[in-house]
């Protein structure tokens, strides 16, 4: 295998914004709550726990 990027590969030659509007996130998706609903969690921890609750229970419910 060959570890050589192609020369129209160029990474030297991009540019990364680090602020502002144009920024690209690759830590993953994020999913923006309502101020009312966002205001019931402590932390976007919490969020994800009781996201995987529901996912786990209604694959449960759904798919024995």
């Amino acid at each position: 295998m060959e570890d050589e990027l192609r020369p129209e590969y160029d990474l030297k030659s991009m540019r990364v914004r680090k602020l502002g509007s144009g920024r690209q996130s690759f830590a993953g998706t994020k999913v923006q709550l309502d101020p009312d609903l966002a205001a019931m969690f402590p932390s976007a921890i919490a969020v994800t726990q009781l996201a995987l609750g529901i996912v786990y229970i209604l694959c449960k419910i759904f798919f024995l």
